[in-house]
């Protein structure tokens, strides 16, 4: 098992890695404003496969323009309204009650606030975040010594929309 250090380096390293990645999928899509790229990475955290999607509509709806899209101040679903409906649907039910706990939260939690509300055995919540941090709908937040659980923004803005 990695020290704390090396673990460090490893996450700095895979988030090079996901913004080497989304910047080649930004130029091979042809957007333009190299400068705006940074903004819409953070906005859907990195995933290539989201980025892929979004990308696509900035081409098709913006001319490529990255600031155009990036003016109308949302985090906009489009096709990944049905790539995540598809994601949810297959969730198992300590997964739905671990998302439905953390989307009741205002700001990231430690895993031991998520149990509180659930009942759900110490191994099942802990195979339930961990194979929604797999599956990139959660988020992971190290915050000093602590580390945080919160939705993924794209989750949480479908999750508002499908009520």
């Amino acid at each position: 098992m990695p020290h704390p250090p090396e673990l460090g380096k490893t996450q700095r390293n895979s988030r090079f890695r996901r913004r080497k990645e989304a910047q080649e999928i930004f130029r091979e899509k042809g957007l333009a404003e190299p400068e705006k790229w940074s903004e819409l990475i953070d906005l859907y955290r990195g995933n290539p496969l989201w980025l892929n999607i979004i990308a696509t509509l900035i081409q098709d709806l913006f001319g490529g323009s990255v600031s155009e899209f990036l003016s109308y101040d949302t985090l906009f679903l489009g096709d990944l309204e049905s790539l995540l409906e598809q994601q949810c649907d297959r969730l198992t039910e300590p997964e739905k009650q671990v998302i439905s706990s953390l989307a009741s939260e205002a700001a990231p939690v430690e895993i031991s606030k998520i149990s509180a509300h659930l009942e759900l055995s110490p191994s099942a919540l802990l195979q339930a975040v961990q194979s929604l941090g797999r599956r990139l709908l959660i988020e992971k937040i190290k915050q000093g010594q602590k580390t945080l659980f919160t939705l993924q923004p794209v989750l949480i803005e479908y999750l508002k929309n499908q009520h």
